[in-house]
C-alpha cells in the first residue's frame, strides 16, 4: 500500500472517531463466529467473509456514484428546461367559463370541476397552471 493510501486509511480511521471502537468489537465477534464455522478445504470463512465484505463496499461505493451522477444530470436537464413526466391533457373547451364561475363563487370547486369533466384535484392542477402562466391573476 503506498503512503498516499495509508495516509487517507488513517484520517479515514480518525474521522471516524467513536464508530473506532464499534467496528473493532463488531470486526472480533464476526472473526469468533467465522472461526467457528468449519472450513470447507480449501476456503476459509474468514477469507469469504472478506472477499464479500471487498464487494460489498465496491457495489455500495458504485451505487453512491451513479446516484450522485443521476442528480447532476437531471439537474443539468432541468436547468436546459427540459421536463420530466407526461404532458398535461388538453383542458376542455368550457374550462375558462368553469374556472371564472369557480373564482366568482357561482359554483363550488366540485361543480366546476364535473361541469369540465374533470376530477377536483386535476381541475385545482389546471387552475394552478394556468394563473401560473396568466400574466394577470384574477381574485
Amino acid at each position: 500500500m503506498t503512503s498516499s493510501k495509508k495516509d487517507a486509511l488513517q484520517s479515514a480511521i480518525a474521522a471516524c472517531g467513536g464508530q473506532r471502537e464499534k467496528l473493532r468489537s463488531f470486526a472480533a465477534e464476526i472473526v469468533a463466529s467465522l472461526s467457528e464455522l468449519p472450513s470447507s478445504g480449501d476456503s476459509d470463512p474468514l477469507d469469504i467473509f472478506v472477499a464479500e465484505l471487498v464487494l460489498s463496499a465496491a457495489d455500495q461505493r458504485r451505487k453512491e456514484e451513479r446516484k450522485q451522477h443521476q442528480m447532476e444530470c437531471i439537474s443539468a436537464a432541468k436547468e436546459r428546461g427540459v421536463r420530466f413526466g407526461p404532458r398535461p391533457a388538453p383542458l376542455p373547451d368550457d374550462f375558462d367559463e368553469c374556472h371564472q364561475a369557480w373564482r366568482d363563487g357561482r359554483l363550488s370547486l366540485r361543480e366546476a370541476a364535473e361541469s369540465c369533466g374533470m376530477g377536483k384535484t386535476s381541475f385545482r392542477r389546471a387552475v394552478l397552471r394556468k394563473e401560473e402562466t396568466s400574466t394577470s391573476i384574477p381574485q
